[in-house]
């Protein structure tokens, strides 16, 4: 009995301070949907595990509601995570296919090696590193236009260069 009183007492309080709650809340980009969620989320999650008073139940609410936001976000990640890796693996290559590749890349990086200097980094950085050209710019501390024309003169350099090591 008293039990149930507490946890009335308990469902009283979370009402009362809903709109505040939500108020809080509302300050994050959540959309509505994301937000009903997670007050829904904080309620039920205080309900099963009480706090020990209700002296500073704002408080509370609001790390609960944090707490419940900030593993929902590592959940959505982990499913995201999840789905790419089923993507990739249905998508996989043949291991002909690997090895092919396994072999086109090591005809890449031993021409990019073989680059002249001013080439060679930016060709690097910009097409197996991934770096847009503006980051590979500022890597190197250069000029973006002096980046963007040496990438397109160390593109030359290593169209001739595959040519030359491409097997006949």
């Amino acid at each position: 009995m008293a039990r149930e009183r507490e946890r009335n007492d308990l469902s009283a309080e979370m009402l009362r301070h809903a709109d505040w709650l939500r108020a809080q809340l509302s300050r994050l980009p959540l959309s509505p949907e994301q937000l009903d969620d997670a007050l829904q989320t904080t309620f039920v999650a205080t309900l099963a595990s009480p706090p020990q008073h209700l002296r500073n139940i704002r408080g509370w609410l609001l790390r609960v509601a944090l707490n419940q936001l900030g593993m929902s976000r590592r959940r959505r990640r982990c499913r995201e995570r999840n789905q790419h890796l089923v993507i990739t693996r249905t998508l996989a290559p043949s291991a002909f296919e690997t090895a092919e590749h396994g072999d086109l890349c090591a005809h890449v990086q031993r021409a990019v090696r073989d680059m002249p200097s001013p080439y060679r980094e930016v060709i690097w950085l910009h097409y197996l590193c991934g770096y847009p050209s503006g980051t590979v710019a500022t890597i190197l501390r250069r000029p973006p236009n002096t980046v963007r024309s040496q990438l397109r003169r160390g593109g030359c350099h290593l169209r001739g260069a595959l040519q030359e090591l491409a097997p006949n």
